[in-house]
């Protein structure tokens, strides 16, 4: 069975799997919605972004050590 979309997805994945899965991710969203990602590596994370460039906005961005 297919998961509905939902106002708020979270995603702990590394940049490549969120790259590599970044269209069924996406339609889990429901427009309007957010999505919450991290476990994203320094050098990953313009790949990750064009992934999931299409129909999200970037809100925020945090960096850890």
């Amino acid at each position: 069975d297919a998961v509905p979309p939902a106002d708020v997805v979270t995603a702990n994945l590394t940049g490549a799997l969120l790259v590599a899965q970044a269209a069924a991710i996406q339609a889990l969203v429901r427009p309007g919605g957010t999505l919450v990602v991290s476990g994203i590596l320094g050098p990953e994370v313009d790949d990750v972004r064009g992934a999931l460039a299409g129909g999200l906005t970037p809100v925020d961005e945090a960096v850890e050590d």
